[in-house]
């Protein structure tokens, strides 16, 4: 048994892969297993990982692609150690960063470790906001990323025992967008201690992601965000109501407002123009039709973002009544 498993998913960044593999491999610290899930990745990334020639890799195909989530879920059917570590492939760790870790958890045995991380190129650093009370984190992270920027997995070190228990109670499904925030709430749900280390141990790439990149897209791709608020939020409730944890439900409830305005705020001024009328229609085959045009009127008559005066009369024709 390895004391740290690193779970590492792939898709389309083989420009960033062999960065991110070598800052694992250059550590200090030895004792670890890298798990790679490649899900189904376009380009050269299946070549790259086998030129590896260690007995440290662990390298398994999804037999189609399968989402952020699954392949998560994958790795962690696959692992055989102490704690579990989750890295994007296009981000990598500092020197030294699984000795430090390592020197921590021996000092604390927490059940989850947080640490910081600073982006790429602009070298922003994580704001330390973790708390040793387990209520305030699940509700923080059932609130969303505006109440709560730090429900990354990838800043996080867990005991693995919970690592799976958590994701044995956890739906298969495509998933994106929000899975971080998902599979963190199911595993702090278990967890019972947690500390903050504050060192910047992790750099995030923030030239490439769907997060980051506010690029042009699709209907499609829009309504694939949706539908994965939408069923992150569903079996969020069917979770809190299985374990009794019925004191979040108001929350959950209120989640349904925060996470559509998210989007609308966030990704829709990105979609292209031609689809401006599939996407907001298709938004109502997964939230309240009140809630997307009570956002939407906001949006109208508090310019909070710069959308165009064309986009804005064709939204109003087809949504706000």
């Amino acid at each position: 048994m390895s004391f740290f498993s690193i779970i590492i998913p792939i898709y389309g960044t083989e420009k960033f892969l062999e960065r991110c593999l070598d800052s694992v491999l250059n550590q200090s610290f030895n004792d670890y297993e890298i798990i790679c899930v490649n899900d189904c990745s376009p380009g050269n990334c299946d070549e790259i990982i086998k030129k590896y020639k260690t007995s440290k890799i662990t390298y398994i195909k999804n037999s189609e692609n399968s989402g952020t989530h699954i392949s998560r879920m994958n790795g962690v059917m696959n692992s055989n150690s102490v704690y579990t570590l989750f890295l994007d492939s296009d981000d990598y760790y500092k020197l030294d960063t699984l000795s430090i870790l390592y020197e921590k958890l021996l000092q604390t045995n927490v059940d989850q470790l947080e640490f910081g991380y600073e982006t790429f190129p602009k070298r922003t650093k994580s704001v330390f906001q973790y708390i040793s009370n387990k209520d305030s984190i699940l509700e923080k992270v059932l609130r969303g990323e505006k109440d709560y920027t730090n429900f990354s997995l990838c800043n996080k070190v867990t005991k693995t025992i919970l690592i799976k228990e958590a994701f044995s109670k956890m739906k298969q499904f495509y998933c994106v967008w929000f899975e971080d925030g998902y599979e963190q709430f199911y595993i702090s749900s278990l967890c019972k201690t947690f500390d903050s280390l504050k060192r910047y141990l992790l750099v995030l790439d923030e030239t490439s992601g769907i997060t980051v990149n506010k690029r042009t897209l699709t209907a499609e791709k829009y309504l694939l965000r949706c539908s994965n608020v939408y069923t992150v939020l569903m079996t969020l409730s069917e979770y809190i109501e299985q374990v009794g944890l019925t004191k979040y439900k108001a929350v959950i409830e209120n989640s349904w407002k925060v996470h559509p305005a998210y989007l609308i705020d966030f990704f829709l001024p990105t979609v292209e123009k031609k689809d401006f009328v599939k996407a907001i229609q298709g938004m109502g085959n997964y939230f309240p039709e009140q809630v997307i045009n009570e956002r939407l009127y906001h949006l109208f008559h508090k310019n909070d973002i710069p959308l165009k005066k064309k986009i804005l009369n064709k939204i109003k024709r087809i949504v706000i009544k």
